[in-house]
């Protein structure tokens, strides 16, 4: 990878790191839910729910954690 490859990637993190804070805090859920793989997995930790897997049950944690920071 070169540095404009470098940059332009570091640049496409940054605009996804922008989405999911607007998506979380918007709760569009949907939309949230979407920046993930279907094959995602989140780990959260044992006080917030634990790991979760796949983009429906990403969802659905979000969704009953709607209102925590």
């Amino acid at each position: 990878m070169d540095g404009l490859e470098r940059l332009l990637a570091l640049e496409e993190i940054k605009r996804l790191a922008v989405r999911y804070s607007q998506y979380r805090d918007g709760l569009h859920l949907d939309a949230l839910a979407d920046l993930f793989t279907e094959d995602a997995v989140c780990e959260f930790g044992a006080r917030f729910g634990g790991d979760v897997a796949g983009r429906p049950a990403i969802r659905r944690h979000y969704e009953g954690s709607k209102g925590i920071g």
